[in-house]
C-alpha cells in the first residue's frame, strides 16, 4: 500500500496564510456586528457570507492534514474532510491529466471519479503508476475526435481534403485568437474611442460567431484539454473584456433601467445562434449546462459593453448642465485601479455618491472643488453623464 498526502511546503503555506486571513475576516465580522445598527441590511447580508468564509478556511486547514490518496493492491481511494471515494482497479476506466488535477474515471456510471490535486507530494509517481496500468482518456478522446473529423463527409470528400480543412481551421483559430488579444488590449488601453475602434471592438465577437458557424463545428468556442478541435475562446474573451472594461471606465450611467432589455435580447440572440445546429454543447451532463451558463455570462458582459458604448458614443442629444462639490476622493486597488470622487447631490441625483473618473481628472481635483456635470439622454434612452472640472 502506498499513501500520498499534501506536500509539506503546501501545508506550511496554508498554515501561514489561512490563520491570518481568518483573523482579518473575523475582525470584519466583529466590526460589522458592532456597527450593524448603522447599516443593518448590509450586515445581515455580508455577515453570513463572512461566517461561511471563516468556516471554509478552518475546513481547508483540517483538510490539508487529513486529505490523502492511497494505492492498494486491488483498489485506490481518496479521503478528505467530507468524503471517501474508492475504486477497485477493475472499475478504473482511465485517467486524465489537467493543469492542476489528476482525474481517475470509473467505467461504472454510478460511481464518482477520484480527483487528486497536484499539491500532493510525489504526484509524478501517481502519474507514472497510472500510465503503466491504465489508459490516458485524453489521448483516446483526441484520437476518437480526430477519427470523427477525418470521416465526416461535410468537411471534404477525401481524407486529404478533411485534413486540409482541419489545418485551415487551426490557422484561422490561431489568427483570430491573436487578433482578439490585440483588439482587447488596444480597446482598453486606447486613451479615447474612435469610430473605427468601436466598430471593430463590437463587431469582432460577431465575426467570431460567423466563423464558428462557417466551419460547422470544426472550430469550437470552448478550449478542451488535448482536443483536436481548435478553439477561439481567447479571441472572444479578449475582445469582449476590452469593450466591457472600456465601457465601465469611460461612461457613467445615471439610470440602468433601459439597459437590460437590449442587453438580454443581444445575449439570447448570440447564444441561440451559437447553439443552433451546433455540436458545441452536448447537454448530457451537468457540466455541459454549466459550460453553457459560463458562455452566457461571457456574452452577457459583451452585450452590456456594446450597448453602453453605442448608447453613449453615438448619443447626439443635448445635455443638461449641473454642478457638484467634491466631498472626498479615493482609489480602489486591485487588478484594475479605479479613481473615484465623492460628489454632493446634483440635479436629479439627490444623494451623495461615489463616481469613477479618469486618472488625469482625479489628480486635478481636491475636496471642496466644484465640478461640471453634463447629463445626456443616451442613444438608447439610457441616461449617462460626463464630469469635467
Amino acid at each position: 500500500m502506498k499513501e500520498y498526502k499534501q506536500s509539506k511546503t503546501y501545508v506550511i503555506f496554508l498554515f501561514l496564510v489561512i490563520p491570518l486571513a481568518i483573523i482579518i475576516f473575523t475582525w470584519l465580522f466583529i466590526k460589522g456586528y458592532a456597527n450593524k445598527t448603522e447599516n443593518e441590511v448590509s450586515f445581515w447580508i455580508l455577515g453570513p457570507i463572512l461566517v461561511l468564509i471563516i468556516v471554509a478556511m478552518f475546513i481547508g486547514l483540517i483538510d490539508s492534514l487529513k486529505a490523502r490518496f492511497v494505492i492498494d493492491h486491488d483498489n485506490v481511494f481518496s479521503e478528505d474532510f467530507f468524503s471517501k471515494r474508492q475504486l477497485m482497479l477493475h472499475e478504473i476506466k482511465g485517467y486524465r491529466i489537467l493543469d492542476k488535477l489528476i482525474i481517475i474515471e470509473s467505467n461504472d456510471e454510478n460511481k464518482n471519479e477520484i480527483t487528486i490535486n497536484k499539491h500532493y507530494s510525489n504526484t509524478d509517481e501517481i502519474i507514472e503508476w497510472l500510465s503503466k496500468n491504465f489508459q490516458d482518456l485524453d489521448i483516446i478522446q483526441n484520437n476518437d475526435e480526430l477519427d470523427i473529423i477525418l470521416n465526416n463527409d461535410s468537411y471534404g470528400m477525401t481524407i486529404e481534403q478533411r485534413e486540409e480543412k482541419l489545418n485551415l481551421a487551426k490557422k484561422t483559430a490561431r489568427i483570430l485568437n491573436w487578433t482578439g488579444v490585440i483588439i482587447g488590449i488596444w480597446t482598453f488601453f486606447w486613451p479615447t474611442f474612435s469610430e473605427y475602434t468601436i466598430i471593430i471592438s463590437i463587431g469582432y465577437p460577431l465575426i467570431c460567431l460567423f466563423v464558428l458557424k462557417y466551419f460547422e463545428g470544426l472550430i469550437k468556442f470552448d478550449d478542451k484539454n488535448n482536443s483536436p478541435y481548435p478553439s477561439i475562446i481567447w479571441a472572444i474573451i479578449s475582445s469582449i473584456t476590452g469593450i466591457w472594461l472600456r465601457a465601465a471606465n469611460d461612461f457613467n450611467i445615471f439610470d440602468y433601467t433601459n439597459l437590460w432589455e437590449p442587453t438580454i435580447l443581444i445575449t439570447l440572440s448570440y447564444v441561440s445562434v451559437l447553439i443552433y445546429r451546433s455540436n458545441e454543447f452536448e447537454f448530457k451532463k451537468a457540466i455541459h449546462f454549466f459550460e453553457l451558463l459560463i458562455t452566457t455570462v461571457i456574452i452577457f458582459c459583451y452585450s452590456i459593453g456594446a450597448v453602453i458604448t453605442i448608447n453613449c458614443y453615438y448619443d447626439r442629444s443635448n445635455h443638461e448642465h449641473f454642478k457638484a462639490v467634491v466631498l472626498d476622493k479615493e482609489t480602489s486597488s486591485g487588478r484594475i485601479k479605479t479613481y473615484n470622487v465623492k460628489l454632493s447631490a446634483w440635479g436629479p441625483q439627490n444623494e451623495v455618491d461615489f463616481v469613477s473618473i479618469s486618472k488625469n481628472l482625479f489628480n486635478n481635483l481636491y475636496p471642496n472643488d466644484t465640478v461640471q456635470i453634463y447629463l445626456k439622454r443616451g442613444h438608447f434612452e439610457i441616461p449617462w453623464f460626463k464630469i469635467a472640472k
